[in-house]
């Protein structure tokens, strides 16, 4: 859990690098909400991450189109 949210923070503070983390961080959330079960408190987290990310990499041309 808290490495999640260690990612996400990771993500924030290395905007200008942001490209490079992106295609990691993109499979690990998609990894945890493709085999969630069930609603966990996990999936919940990283779902928010998930939304935190895409309005920030919104804002990105170089990674707008895969977000």
């Amino acid at each position: 859990m808290c490495t999640l949210n260690q990612e996400c923070d990771v993500v924030f503070l290395c905007r200008d690098r942001m490209a490079v983390f992106w295609q990691s961080i993109q499979d690990h959330l998609y990894s945890l909400l493709v085999n969630a079960t069930e609603h966990t408190f996990v999936v919940e987290r990283a779902v928010v991450g998930l939304l935190r990310l895409t309005i920030r990499l919104l804002r990105r041309d170089e990674i707008a189109a895969q977000v």
